[in-house]
């Protein structure tokens, strides 16, 4: 008798049938997420589109800065844009602080614009504090700082309210040195940090310049370096 052919046995085909049924089990799932891979494969292109003209976009409006930077910088496209980037960096940093200190640059030590005669135009909140805190020459208008108790909490008080105000660290500074005390120098820091800034403003009172020049000679005389 003839062995039947093992593909034909029973247990075979049942065999070949259970596979391809777990194969069809399988693979439906898939068959049925199709049309849903499509739409997101559309959507995803739709965002690279969306991208591509996004980059464009951003190439159009970089390309003024490109002409700029590789006419005032040497080296690479983008050496030259990274120079270009860190000076307006910088100018955007000069920009803010001349706004941040527009105001106080105006104002003399006592708080109030006046002209060359020590005349007050104009009191503010700080010279309403400062007033009391000063002694003012009336023959050569010069200004000097009272240094008791009450006019040192007036110089605390401004720098509390008005911290942009340089020269209540100023004063308090002045009168702190004639204690030795090692705090001074911070003091005299700060107001020199906004009186580098005041003085460049046009129309600054000419008191800032005044003071600028006696603090750093202070700190040249005492062989220190202002950074």
């Amino acid at each position: 008798m003839t062995e039947q052919p093992w593909y034909k046995k029973a247990s075979v085909q049942a065999a070949i049938v259970a596979g391809i049924s777990l194969v069809i089990v399988a693979v439906i799932p898939y068959i049925f997420q199709i049309p849903n891979l499509q739409k997101r494969i559309q959507e995803l292109e739709g965002d690279l589109q969306a991208k591509n003209f996004e980059i464009q976009g951003l190439e159009t409006q970089l390309a003024p800065f490109k002409t700029i930077a590789l006419g005032r910088f040497t080296g690479t496209e983008s050496e030259a844009l990274s120079k270009l980037a860190f000076q307006l960096n910088n100018l955007e940093s000069a920009v803010s602080d001349i706004k941040k200190y527009a105001y106080v640059s105006t104002l003399g030590v006592n708080g109030s614009t006046n002209d060359n005669t020590g005349v007050i135009i104009l009191t503010t909140p700080i010279s309403l504090i400062m007033q009391d805190a000063l002694n003012t020459n009336k023959l050569t208008h010069q200004v000097t700082f009272k240094c008791d108790d009450a006019s040192i909490a007036r110089y605390k008080k401004v720098i509390d309210l008005y911290p942009n105000f340089p020269f209540s660290y100023y004063g308090l500074a002045v009168c702190l040195s004639n204690h030795n005390n090692p705090i001074v120098g911070e003091y005299l820091k700060q107001a020199w940090q906004i009186l580098k800034v005041t003085t460049t403003i046009d129309g600054h009172h000419p008191a800032h310049d005044e003071v600028l020049k006696n603090i750093e000679k202070s700190f040249a005389d005492a062989g220190v370096e202002l950074k």
